[in-house]
């Protein structure tokens, strides 16, 4: 009879809190997200869910946020560490469980610099040379300027190519039998004449020298230029899901430590991760293999703020020219539930494989963190 009392007095509680936030509950986009009864039981699992990306976006919703400090670089270069801070922050009147996914855009080259016998090859993308310094003023001339001919066998190799040439201070001792004032410098370029880098210059090398007073070549001249853009993304909560992404992912990232760990898209793009624990261990997060989602092996109060998860995210020193241009975007979905065991592994809740030997590990963290209320 006790048991049978309580049972009411929480469906009694339930409903005055459903009137009183009907509100609330009717309009998605503004509360909390009702899901169904979970079968046999008399208690409702609530849900929250926000997103944000690089920049500092409104919540999508009112009872959850994620906390985040994102400093925006102007330019991003190989080596550099941008600070990404990302927590979560309960700003209901529950305490909640709370998880996070990560989604990933990333707009780049499909490969680094090529070298090609054409300029412009069908479809990519030339490597821009600066020509501007390259003039008269400072000291580069036509060949014919400085009493040079161009071997027509360069001619036709240089595919309308632009060859200047520079007469070179020589600062040591020329070796025996070399003529010290025979010191030039050769710089060769593309002019691109028509679409999207029309009036611009595509990098291009030859090995050129000089034979008496006409300029040769030891190999053809060649032109670069990057291979096609790609656009590929991926949520880290779906990562199983062949379908997901136009491209597998690079691995799993598995962080497992206070590490940096690299993107499931590029290796060279490093997270460095923060409160973060190879097994679910109470008040920090743990990666979850099974699901693509990190979880906080506690509760969050109202009011209050999970430990970060990510501080920074940093390019590798090891990136490529692939990465010239590249546009990148780390979108960070949250998902908070009531504290009730029983809603992590719900159908109607978080859905959590029970079989699962991360989902046992992770409900027994929380049990070790006191995370879930009584029932």
């Amino acid at each position: 009879m006790k048991a049978m009392r309580m049972k009411a007095m929480r469906r009694d509680n339930l409903k005055r809190f459903c009137a009183k936030n009907r509100r609330l509950l009717g309009i998605l986009g503004l509360g909390f997200l009702f899901v169904a009864l979970v079968t046999g039981s008399t208690f409702a699992w609530f849900t929250a869910f926000d997103s944000k990306d690089n920049k500092m976006d409104t919540p999508q919703f009112g009872d959850v946020s994620i906390a985040e400090v994102f400093l925006e670089p102007k330019s991003w270069i190989p080596g550099q560490e941008i600070t990404k801070e990302v927590g979560v922050k309960n700003m209901g009147e529950l305490d909640a469980l709370v998880r996070i996914a990560f989604e990933e855009l990333l707009d780049k080259y499909t490969g680094p610099s090529q070298a090609g016998a054409a300029p412009l090859s069908a479809g990519q993308t030339p490597v821009l040379f600066d020509s501007a310094k390259y003039t008269s003023a400072n000291g580069w001339l036509p060949p014919a300027s400085l009493g040079l001919t161009v071997d027509p066998a360069l001619t036709t190799a240089l595919q309308g190519a632009t060859l200047m040439v520079r007469k070179m201070e020589i600062t040591t001792a020329a070796p025996a039998g070399e003529d010290p004032s025979n010191g030039y410098g050769f710089v060769i370029w593309y002019p691109i004449p028509s679409g999207t880098y029309a009036g611009q210059a595509q990098a291009a090398y030859a090995d050129l020298y000089l034979d008496g007073t006409v300029i040769k070549y030891a190999g053809a001249p060649v032109f670069y230029s990057y291979p096609a853009r790609a656009v590929i993304s991926i949520a880290w909560a779906n990562l199983a899901d062949p379908q997901l992404s136009p491209a597998a992912p690079v691995a799993s990232p598995a962080p497992t430590a206070a590490q940096s760990a690299y993107s499931a898209l590029d290796p060279d793009l490093l997270f460095g991760y923060d409160q973060i624990a190879a097994t679910p261990t109470p008040g920090k997060w743990f990666y979850n293999q099974d699901d693509g989602y990190f979880y906080f092996i506690g509760k969050v109060e109202p009011n209050k703020v999970s430990p970060k998860l990510l501080s920074s995210v940093t390019m590798s020193t090891a990136a490529d020219s692939s990465h010239v241009e590249l546009k990148y975007s780390l979108l960070v979905n949250s998902e908070a539930i009531q504290n009730y065991e029983t809603a992590m592994t719900s159908a109607n809740g978080w859905g959590m494989n029970p079989g699962a030997p991360n989902t046992a590990a992770i409900i027994a963290g929380m049990i070790a963190a006191n995370a879930f209320a009584p029932i």
